[in-house]
């Protein structure tokens, strides 16, 4: 296929979140898999400073960040959405955003595209900024009668001491602590006793302003399915059984 009639699309990964890393896992996978020979790809790096990079020439594989040197700026021109850089300008017809975690998946990157008019992957605005944080999501589930684990979130300038007495009154031992804000793995701990709930209670506000206390609950299965929605067309992926060695799902499972 001629590149000028190619689909134009961005593999944007990296960032300034606590789950860069995992992100530049994720990224090398959806590379490989990219058809290039169907795909004007141009692979962009958000750096841990916040600056969008890409390689000087073409695309390059997301494991190679040294070579993400020339610096862009997603922006309008002539009324379509790219990248804008110091010799030209760069259009796009969609974004795939590779990014986990807080400044990826709350919302962060979503705002940026919708205002650039750049179509994407991934949930709408409203959808990623309620769903990366877990107290929100589980206030939502709430109000539309979805069941839910008795919870406890941080209030604003409340001691760890406090918090855990108001931990231990609602739910009880063993429970789990959660950066609210941030993915589902990093940060979180179960706690047996006060002594292990304060220590998590100050690893989780070191990476989250705002901390989420669950009830442990026994867990006969744990169930996941992906979901995605384009043109019209929905598609459910067929429902996957997530087995795992240790107390629970936690980073180094995953």
């Amino acid at each position: 296929m001629d590149k000028c009639c190619m689909p134009s699309i961005a593999l944007i990964f990296g960032g300034r979140g606590h789950e860069r890393e995992i992100s530049l896992v994720s990224a090398e996978y959806i590379y490989s898999l990219i058809e290039k020979e169907r795909y004007s790809l141009t692979t962009v790096f958000i750096s841990e400073c916040g600056e969008w990079l890409i390689p000087v020439e073409g695309h390059a594989s997301p494991r190679n960040t040294e070579r993400f040197t020339e610096e862009v700026t997603l922006a309008r021109h002539c009324g379509n959405a790219g990248l804008l850089l110091h010799s030209g300008f760069i259009p796009l017809d969609a974004a795939l955003p590779v990014l986990h975690g807080d400044l990826g998946e709350d919302g962060t990157l979503t705002g940026v595209f919708e205002n650039a008019g750049l179509k994407y992957v991934g949930c709408d605005l409203a959808s990623s900024a309620l769903c990366a944080d877990k107290a929100y999501t589980a206030a939502v589930a709430d109000k539309l009668g979805i069941p839910t684990v008795r919870e406890v979130v941080s209030r604003k300038g409340e001691s760890t001491s406090t918090l855990s007495d108001r931990a231990e009154e609602t739910i009880g031992y063993p429970m789990f602590v959660k950066p609210s804000r941030l993915g589902s793995s990093i940060g979180a701990a179960c706690a047996e006793d006060r002594g292990e709930l304060m220590c998590a209670i100050n690893a989780a506000r070191a990476l989250s302003d705002r901390v989420l206390i669950q009830e442990r609950i026994d867990i006969v299965r744990e169930i996941e399915c992906a979901y995605f929605s384009a043109q019209g067309e929905t598609v459910i992926s067929d429902v996957g059984s997530i087995e795992y060695d240790g107390g629970f799902y936690d980073f180094s499972s995953k």
